[in-house]
């Protein structure tokens, strides 16, 4: 569970926290920011926004220096995990009076430990979180993009059914208000 998400200079964002509950619903007028919560969070774990771009550009369009942060508190299997990521910008200044070299450099934290991006999948990992399903699983372009293969539909539906593990179709139907009638 996303239990909240703070963004520091993280697009148009300076400083905001978003806290979410069992069912958050985000709605606001065009331009207030929803899609750069999404954004946020793809980038967090995917390196993606959520167009689906790699390495999305998610720096302040101000030019001041800063280094865009994601902090995400979850909550798996009832233990609270808090993992982060940073973007820091390096300019290295041309020594023959060229042009400047920039780069961009994450890195990461679980439970303020930094780490590595491969250590920090790693990490997450031994706490069950599954990179391999996550875009699948939380995007809904790419949970529908094989709907029309048999092989990708098999694929979705043993995935789901295997997380239900032994939860019954009624006990699942039971979950939700919006599911009374199956």
């Amino acid at each position: 569970k996303i239990k909240r998400i703070e963004l520091t200079d993280f697009k148009g964002v300076r400083n905001s926290i978003y806290e979410f509950g069992d069912k958050t619903k985000i709605s606001a007028e065009n331009g207030a920011g929803k899609t750069t919560i999404a954004d946020a969070f793809y980038w967090l774990f995917a390196d993606k926004n959520y167009s689906l771009a790699s390495n999305p550009n998610i720096r302040p369009n101000d030019g001041r220096e800063c280094t865009p942060t994601v902090i995400a508190e979850l909550e798996i299997d009832g233990k609270p995990v808090t993992v982060a990521k940073f973007q820091k910008c390096i300019v290295k200044k041309s020594r023959t009076g060229g042009n400047d070299t920039v780069s961009l450099s994450n890195s990461y934290e679980v439970n303020s430990v930094e780490y590595g991006e491969r250590d920090f999948k790693s990490k997450l990992n031994e706490y069950g979180f599954d990179f391999e399903l996550f875009l699948a699983l939380s995007h809904p372009d790419v949970f529908v993009s094989g709907m029309n293969e048999k092989k990708a539909r098999e694929q979705m539906r043993n995935t789901l059914f295997g997380m239900a593990g032994t939860i019954s179709d009624l006990e699942i139907a039971k979950m939700s208000a919006e599911t009374k009638e199956v």
